[in-house]
C-alpha cells in the first residue's frame, strides 16, 4: 500500500487523490480503521516523494542499456532504467536497508563499466529510521554513490560470488553481512559480533534467521556460529578468519568506503 501510495505522489497526484484512489482499491481495513491507517501511511509517504522530487528536479526517467565484458567469455548485458540525466534514483516506501543500497549500487557499477568517464551516480530514497530514547522518526534517509574507478573489477567479484552461491547456499545473510562489514575495525571482534547477532537473532522482533529460507538452510533457531566457518579456497579477506567475514567485507566494504548520506 505504501509503495503505492508513494507511486501515485510521484505521479503527479496530490496526497488527497493517492489516498482516494488506495481507499477505493478495497484492500485497506473498513471503516475507520483503515481511513486513519490510509492517512499515516500518506504522511510517511509523502516526505519521501517530495525528497525524490526535489532530486530529479522534473527530469523524466531514462533507459540505458549496458553491455560488460567479464572475461573468460562472458558479459553482462541489460538495461538499466530509473536514471534522471545522469543519476540513478531508487524510490521505497521501506525503510532505507541493505537492499536498497543494493539496488542503487550494482547498476551504477554497469554504467560505469560500460560507459567510463561519464559522472555517473546513484542514490536511493527511503523512509526514516524509528526513533530511539522517545526521539522522533527520521522522516526520509538516503544513500548515494558517485561514479567508481575499477567497476569491472567490481562486478567481476560480485559475479563470482554469486556464482558460488549458485553451487550451495552462502552464509551471507543480507542485514548480518551488512552489520559485520559496517562495524568491522581493527581488533574490535566481539563489538562485530554483537552487531552482526543483533540482525541475525530472534529476540524482541524476529530475526534474519527467523526468515524462511534461512530456517531451511541453518535450520529453526540457528545461532550465528552457523554462519562462522573458515573461508573456503579463493574467499579470503585481509584479517577475516570467519566464512561470514571475509564474504561481507567483499559484497560491502566497496559500497562503505564510498557511500555519502
Amino acid at each position: 500500500v505504501g509503495d503505492r501510495l508513494l507511486s501515485d505522489l510521484l505521479r503527479g497526484r496530490t496526497p488527497d487523490q493517492a489516498l482516494a484512489t488506495e481507499w477505493r482499491r478495497g484492500v485497506l481495513p473498513p471503516g475507520r480503521l483503515g481511513w486513519r491507517l490510509g492517512q499515516r501511511l500518506t504522511r510517511e509517504a509523502v516526505p519521501v516523494a517530495e525528497m525524490v522530487e526535489s532530486v530529479t528536479q522534473g527530469q523524466h526517467p531514462r533507459a540505458v542499456d549496458v553491455d560488460v565484458d567479464l572475461g573468460a567469455g562472458r558479459r553482462l548485458r541489460g538495461t538499466v532504467t530509473g536514471l534522471y540525466g545522469e543519476r540513478i534514483v531508487i524510490a521505497t516506501f521501506s525503510r532505507l536497508g541493505p537492499r536498497q543500497w543494493l539496488e542503487a549500487w550494482i547498476p551504477l557499477l554497469a554504467l560505469c563499466a560500460t560507459h567510463p568517464g561519464r559522472r555517473w551516480s546513484a542514490g536511493a530514497i527511503a523512509k526514516g529510521e524509528k526513533g530511539r530514547h522517545g526521539a522522533p522518526d527520521q522522516e526520509v534517509a538516503r544513500v548515494g554513490f558517485v561514479s567508481v574507478d575499477g567497476a569491472t573489477e567490481l562486478l567481476r567479484d560480485l559475479v563470482g560470488m554469486y556464482d558460488a552461491g549458485q553451487c550451495e547456499p552462502l552464509p551471507l545473510p543480507l542485514k548480518t553481512g551488512h552489520a559485520w562489514a559496517a562495524r568491522r575495525r581493527p581488533g574490535n571482534d566481539m563489538a562485530v559480533r554483537r552487531d552482526a547477532e543483533f540482525k541475525w537473532l530472534s529476540n524482541k522482533f524476529p530475526g534474519e534467521n527467523d526468515d524462511a529460507a534461512h530456517v531451511a538452510v541453518w535450520g529453526p533457531g540457528a545461532p550465528l556460529d552457523v554462519l562462522l566457518g573458515e573461508p573456503r579456497s579463493g574467499e579470503s579477506y585481509d584479517g577475516e578468519t570467519t566464512r561470514l567475514g571475509a564474504l561481507a567485507l567483499r559484497l560491502w566494504r566497496p559500497m562503505l568506503e564510498r557511500a555519502k548520506r
